[in-house]
């Protein structure tokens, strides 16, 4: 069952519920699965570092990797609309 986890340290997400539901779309979608077999993590307030920092990362990672998608050439731009 695929999952996507998606950690943030920021306090809170707008929407939360409307990013799950677009995560799991996009994960279904990416995998070829039914969306009934996907599931969607969200967990914010979560202590990270960068670069030895305690300051927030100024770009996104990790959220979906274009080598891991069956669809390269659209996951980049599936992320882009989050």
């Amino acid at each position: 069952m695929p999952l996507i986890n998606l950690r943030t340290s920021l306090a809170s997400v707008d929407d939360a519920d409307g990013l799950l539901q677009q995560l799991s779309s996009l994960l279904a979608e990416q995998t070829g699965k039914p969306e009934a077999y996907v599931m969607t993590l969200l967990e914010t307030g979560v202590p990270m570092t960068f670069a030895g920092s305690p300051t927030p990362p100024s770009h996104d990672r990790g959220l979906l990797r274009s080598d891991q998608c069956s669809n390269r050439g659209s996951s980049q731009q599936d992320l882009h609309r989050l």
